[in-house]
């Protein structure tokens, strides 16, 4: 990192390029496994409205991981000994999403995980996608800002 920011490069695109190649990289990665899963549903049963639903539920889940990514972006801002905790929400996320649902509804809305609805089986939900995003977004910025006052 030394060798990057003691050249012209500052610390807003330093972190801001790392980061925006991680949410690219993300999209990317949803939207690849959308379609082989869609394509081998509709290799296995015919049906080319499953493509589209598994792009779809698969694609759904990007605020969640933009969320993930802000979160963790943040930590590294303000420190990178705290960016590890953004593996604690990962798996807080994970244990609540698959192990959860007995447990009460306050305890599992504290999951990133829990907000957008599991497409297709449920109705989709424009307000946990577009506060999700936002919330990403903002903690992307508020990373950028931590890493320009942090010292290195």
């Amino acid at each position: 990192m030394d060798s990057a920011l003691g050249t012209a490069t500052g610390r807003f695109s330093w972190l801001g390029s790392w980061t925006l190649v991680t949410v690219l990289g993300t999209g990317l990665v949803l939207l690849v496994s959308g379609l082989g899963l869609g394509l081998a549903a509709f290799g296995a049963t015919g049906h080319a409205a499953l493509l589209s639903a598994s792009v779809g539920g698969i694609g759904g889940r990007f605020p969640e991981l933009l969320a993930l990514i802000g979160i963790s972006a943040l930590l590294y801002g303000i420190g990178p000994r705290w960016q590890g905790l953004a593996w604690v929400m990962f798996g807080y996320g994970v244990i609540i999403r698959f192990f959860g649902q007995s447990l009460p509804d306050a305890v599992q809305q504290l999951s990133i995980f829990q907000h957008i609805p599991r497409m297709p089986a449920e109705e989709f939900s424009v307000a946990p996608v577009v506060y999700l995003s936002a919330g990403g977004v903002a903690l992307v910025g508020a990373a950028l800002f931590a890493f320009r006052r942090r010292d290195l």
